[in-house]
């Protein structure tokens, strides 16, 4: 099987990114998800960043 034939594993979960994109924020805004935290990382930047700014600790403390 071809990496980007049409029953690609990869291209199924590639295909639906963009939709997807879209839907995560109203799905995590629900209250269901308030126990969530999110973190968005915009640039390869801010991904190096990021470990900086973290305690290491879960939120169990």
């Amino acid at each position: 099987m071809s990496f980007f034939s049409r029953d690609s594993i990869l291209l199924g979960a590639i295909r639906p990114y963009p939709r997807r994109r879209r839907e995560y924020p109203e799905l995590l805004a629900r209250p269901a998800h308030g126990h969530r935290s999110v973190i968005r990382l915009r640039t390869p930047a801010e991904t190096r960043r990021w470990p900086a700014g973290t305690t290491g600790r879960g939120p169990s403390g």
